[in-house]
């Protein structure tokens, strides 16, 4: 799929939040953010690097002058790769309730 179809489809199909001066370029869509503190977070989002796609969950922090910086701390997988993360989080809703 075209990186930029996915964009729109992505847009379209989710109730995106406006991430607070999160940037996102021409090949980052941002998903989500949750927020750890007033100056950290953690980005959601899918990114395309040399035609292929990667999902991303990445530690933020926000600069003394207000602009938010990726840490090097998260993970970053080949989009195909990361469906299993929602496998073992279903698992652990399971032993959660």
């Amino acid at each position: 799929m075209n990186f930029e179809n996915l964009k729109k489809m992505v847009k379209e199909n989710f109730a995106l939040e406006e991430l607070d001066n999160i940037p996102e370029s021409d090949s980052t869509i941002n998903i989500s953010a949750i927020e750890l503190s007033a100056t950290q977070k953690v980005v959601i989002s899918i990114s395309r690097f040399k035609d292929k796609l990667f999902f991303d969950m990445r530690h933020w922090y926000r600069q003394e002058a207000g602009n938010w910086i990726p840490s090097k701390k998260g993970i970053h997988l080949p989009l195909e790769k990361s469906f299993a993360i929602s496998d073992i989080i279903e698992k652990i809703k399971q032993f959660s309730n």
